[in-house]
């Protein structure tokens, strides 16, 4: 996920610098890890329809293909969350 933030911002460097700027923010490479996902997280959504958000989401928390890397027990794709995430659309389903 960090890392597909991350790349989405030097994608759009220009753009996402520029509004820091005109907003008066720390220059960006300043800011925690943390703090500058936020910030490019809420630039890609903040505009967008919540379907969008929901979709950029859910590509977000994809692991890398062939990825060794255990999934995040936060991320949608952790066997947990897909199981509750089933669970709660078989209820949906069964009424």
């Amino acid at each position: 996920m960090t890392v597909r933030l991350v790349l989405t911002a030097v994608d759009n460097w220009d753009t996402l610098d520029g509004y820091a700027a005109a907003q008066n923010m720390p220059y960006l490479w300043d800011l925690t890890l943390d703090r500058f996902c936020n910030f490019v997280w809420y630039m890609m959504c903040r505009n967008a329809d919540p379907k969008e958000v929901e979709k950029m989401r859910a590509k977000l928390w994809v692991p890398p293909p062939k990825s060794a890397a255990p999934i995040p027990a936060n991320s949608p794709w952790s066997a947990e969350n897909e199981s509750r995430a089933f669970s709660a659309v078989k209820a949906m389903v069964k009424g």
